[in-house]
């Protein structure tokens, strides 16, 4: 039996029939995390984050790869085209591309069947992505970059999408845009920050510090409710995340997923 986590602690038989039509699996795309999930339904949180990324082995893997594709490329850039070794050296490159095409292609099939379980496990009817056909990976940051255009475009909505239609499911996507800078308690643009601890304010922060409720939780998870936000928006033709309406949040769950210092259940908007 499932469970939900509901901030206004209201008994079972008590809520509203209405909460349990409409279920929405509503995900952010990531680095860290590749994907982090929420189970939301009529403007209630009803799960935990669910964090999911791959393995350490497979991704040290590619990596690997990508640092000796960097090195034959070195090579064929210091000889010239003509020279007896080049051909070789191209059959290898192209041998470890298919390699790395191959990885990828897994964590796809892995993130997709990954989301899938995870929406029919909760017997949602929707699930809400990210749309980043139009983003641009940051040039600086070659890492980033490559995690970043390698899985988080079009592929793995393409994959998700056959498998969700197989099954009923119906897939959206909406605008990311400030989609972690925004408090989804107050609905006030927060900071990022290095730490819980320290709580450094820093352009790079891997959390997020609302200034006005001081609502401290991880980016990647405060991005998925606000995905669902602007889905829920967009059902009412309104676009702007800032007067998206309020989440109700869970009673329990992993650390940080809360104001900090904050124990007392506290209903906001819905």
């Amino acid at each position: 039996m499932e469970c939900a986590w509901l901030l206004d602690h209201t008994p079972h038989r008590q809520r509203p029939q209405q909460l349990y039509a409409n279920r929405v699996l509503a995900t952010d795309l990531g680095v860290i995390n590749l994907t982090t999930s929420v189970i939301c339904e009529a403007g209630y949180q009803l799960s935990t984050p669910i964090f999911w990324s791959p393995s350490k082995q497979l991704l040290h893997k590619i990596e690997h790869l990508y640092h000796h594709i960097a090195r034959l490329q070195r090579k064929l850039d210091r000889y010239p085209a003509n020279w007896c070794g080049q051909g070789k050296r191209r059959q290898e490159l192209e041998r470890l591309y298919r390699k790395v095409n191959r990885y990828r292609e897994e964590i796809l099939h892995l993130a997709s069947n990954h989301l899938l379980e995870t929406a029919l496990r909760w017997q949602c009817k929707t699930i809400v992505l990210e749309d980043l056909r139009t983003y641009e990976p940051p040039k600086h940051r070659k890492k980033l970059s490559r995690k970043l255009s390698n899985w988080l475009r079009g592929a793995l909505y393409d994959l998700l999408s056959y498998k969700a239609k197989r099954v009923g499911i119906k897939l959206v996507r909406v605008n990311p845009r400030w989609t972690s800078s925004y408090c989804p308690r107050c609905g006030v643009k927060g900071e990022k920050i290095r730490d819980p601890r320290s709580r450094h304010i820093t352009n790079r922060g891997r959390f997020f510090q609302c200034s006005a409720c001081c609502y401290l939780a991880d980016r990647d998870y405060i991005a998925a409710i606000n995905i669902y936000r602007v889905y829920q928006e967009l059902r009412h033709n309104h676009f702007s995340l800032t007067n998206a309406k309020l989440v109700p949040y869970m009673a329990t769950g992993i650390p940080l997923n809360r104001p900090s210092g904050d124990s007392t259940p506290l209903l906001v908007g819905g």
